[in-house]
């Protein structure tokens, strides 16, 4: 919750671009902030952030703001909708959870799928 919050205050601040992949080496490959399964610390993600140009309270601020904690209510009633159990996901259209056998197994069913949507999109049935 912690690191979808960080998302989308980043977003609200313009630092997406920025971060996004170094967000991910602090958690998986330097250990630099908590990650799944250690305690959420609002603070330590705020001060990483702040390298990237945003002072650590303002990033906290825009961590708990009403329109970050929108967007995350939504994401997590989408995901139960489409009953997501982790990420990495992948779900076409709200129709199709995609589960390959590989990552790239699930990357050709996920374009398969797509064509197949876009077809079914640009010829709606008659009735």
């Amino acid at each position: 919750m912690q690191y979808a919050k960080a998302y989308y205050a980043a977003e609200a601040l313009g630092l997406v671009d920025k971060t996004h992949r170094a967000v991910y080496e602090a958690i998986h490959v330097k250990h630099t902030i908590p990650a799944e399964g250690d305690r959420p610390d609002e603070e330590k993600i705020a001060a990483f952030y702040a390298g990237f140009g945003v002072g650590k309270d303002e990033f906290l601020s825009a961590m708990r703001s009403f329109g970050v904690n929108v967007k995350v209510n939504r994401v997590t009633e989408h995901m139960t909708k489409t009953r997501v159990p982790s990420t990495p996901t992948v779900v076409v259209n709200g129709r199709y959870q995609v589960k390959g056998a590989s990552w790239e197994d699930s990357l050709r069913i996920a374009s398969f799928l797509i064509e197949k949507e876009r077809a079914r999109i640009a010829t709606p049935s008659s009735g």
